[in-house]
């Protein structure tokens, strides 16, 4: 069987394909498109009233966000795309029907849904005072993962834990919480409390100062927690010099760790840890199928097949024939990798199989195994093609836009053209971005926007 697998993908490297001119190719379809569309999906969003204004500024100050109050924020209180990366806030219970701001912010899903679900009295009560926030901590065990490089022996195996403590800018929350437990403890032992005047005056105190927070206290349910978590397979990390992926593969009970920009261990790397360059694809797109991460797929490789056809046939019709070789050289190599799938059901075999190819193959015949936006998300970053690549690093490529010249930001949207061949392709984030602050720039390029939600 490994000669067998040998000799085929010797017969791929006969043709091997030269991804620069697969790019071009890729380019001059783009003038051949019938039609040139950014998908944009807009956010249902919770639009900020009267007081929580200014309960949203002081929510900002508390977590030491340096931004303007904006006009409405998502069901986790974001309202750009790296703000609030790793932060929630809540000023009304009615965020609830908001979406998720950027996809990115998705991994927060499980934990957003322990908040609503048993916290949704505590946001109701002191949302009206004040907001509510905090910090988000993603740990593996004991072990915060913004601190893995300073303890990588700590490191164990296993899903992640999203955690945060939820208290109003004042912490309110916690006080209060703190006058029940006090107050508790005078109904459980009154005359041992009643006769120290030290604590009748630490209760009389506090009560007096949360009610000129919080009016009348009896309004208040106490509430039963104030920390609140959630497991999960995989949580995104951004720092100033990198994002960082943690994904668990349940399959092969192993942790990844896929980093793009600087590694964050400079010394000691945790041992049970598998940890992959973002921006080696050429050998990270392969080792996450190998770990279970993607998985091959006959059906999504027939369809790149027949797409990459009608990409060949419209340039032929186009009068560019010369331009097509390097696109038949890719339909070629996959129609090989079709032939073997049909004679192989074996999922072990095709993965073994799928991870010998070349990346710009690979990716034309895998699909995330779970339906975790994150994993949808990392796909398109390790793409062969640097397009690609580029118009997916959304933090990056706003970045780079907002710094270009009009020149440049033309040849920046002629490249992202090039890539709505598959719709797997488009990066939601980047299209709303475009959407809201140069439409009429992109307008002027050809594309065009359909438009969902808002």
């Amino acid at each position: 069987m490994d000669i067998y697998l040998l000799k085929r993908i010797a017969r791929q490297a006969r043709g091997a394909l030269d991804t620069s001119k697969l790019e071009q190719d890729f380019l001059d379809f783009s003038s051949y498109m019938p039609e040139k569309t950014l998908l944009v999906g807009l956010p249902r969003l919770y639009k900020l009233r009267g007081k929580e204004r200014e309960h949203f500024s002081e929510v900002l100050s508390s977590l030491g966000i340096k931004a303007d109050v904006p006009e409405a924020v998502d069901i986790s209180g974001a309202f750009d795309y790296s703000s609030m990366s790793d932060a929630v806030a809540f000023v009304s219970l009615q965020q609830l029907n908001a979406d998720h701001n950027s996809s990115s912010r998705s991994y927060l899903n499980l934990l957003l849904q322990e908040v609503y679900s048993n916290g949704a009295q505590m946001i109701k009560d002191f949302a009206i005072h004040e907001g509510i926030c905090s910090k988000v901590t993603c740990r593996r065990g004991s072990l915060d993962l913004r601190e893995a490089h300073l303890f990588p022996e700590r490191f164990i195996p296993g899903p992640y834990l999203l955690e945060v403590e939820l208290d109003t800018p004042k912490g309110v929350v916690k006080r209060f919480i703190e006058l029940g437990e006090l107050l508790e403890q005078f109904k459980k032992s009154p005359q041992e409390y009643i006769l120290d005047p030290e604590k009748v005056q630490k209760a009389i105190s506090e009560t007096i100062a949360l009610r000129e927070n919080l009016g009348s206290l009896s309004r208040y349910d106490q509430p039963r927690i104030q920390t609140f978590d959630a497991n999960t397979n995989s949580c995104i990390i951004r720092n100033e010099n990198n994002t960082l992926f943690y994904l668990y593969s349940p399959e092969q009970k192993r942790n990844i760790l896929v980093y793009f920009g600087e590694s964050p261990f400079s010394g000691e790397e945790p041992r049970n840890l598998v940890i992959m360059k973002g921006d080696e694809h050429h050998h990270t797109l392969a080792q996450l199928v190998e770990f279970g991460i993607f998985k091959p797929s006959d059906n999504i490789l027939e369809m790149r097949i027949a797409d990459l056809a009608y990409m060949r046939d419209s340039m032929i019709r186009g009068k560019t024939k010369g331009n097509t070789l390097d696109i038949q050289k890719l339909i070629d190599s996959l129609e090989i990798a079709q032939e073997y799938f049909s004679e192989t059901l074996n999922p072990d075999m095709r993965r073994s199989y799928v991870t010998r190819l070349s990346p710009e193959l690979i990716e034309f015949m895998v699909y995330p195994v779970t339906d975790d936006p994150i994993i949808h998300e990392l796909l398109p970053r390790v793409s062969w093609n640097k397009t690609v690549r580029s118009y997916h690093d959304t933090r990056n490529f706003i970045a780079q836009f907002e710094k270009a010249k009009k020149k440049e930001k033309r040849a920046m949207l002629k490249e992202v053209q090039s890539n709505l061949m598959f719709c797997n392709q488009q990066n939601n984030n980047v299209n709303v971005w475009l959407y809201q602050n140069y439409k009429e720039l992109c307008s002027e390029q050809g594309l065009k926007f359909k438009v969902n939600g808002g």
